[in-house]
């Protein structure tokens, strides 16, 4: 059975806090990511979208403000 301790929820919790600077440093590097995951996926099915491991959700986040999918998921 997989279980999460307290101090492990806390790491993530401050790691992902809202850091302005890294949110954007964030935003910024997901641009080009899904510049490569259109280039890569562009011609294959993508109305839905599962991202593995999406951390703060910019690059989702990305997809969706480019209409790339229509339901999103990390």
């Amino acid at each position: 059975m997989l279980s999460v301790n307290e101090k492990l929820v806390q790491n993530y919790a401050d790691y992902y806090e809202d850091d302005t600077a890294l949110i954007e440093w964030r935003r910024m590097g997901g641009i080009d990511k899904c510049k490569n995951i259109i280039r890569l996926c562009g011609n294959l099915q993508h109305a839905n979208i599962l991202e593995i491991g999406c951390g703060d959700g910019a690059i989702l986040e990305r997809l969706a403000h480019l209409r790339f999918g229509s339901q999103f998921a990390g």
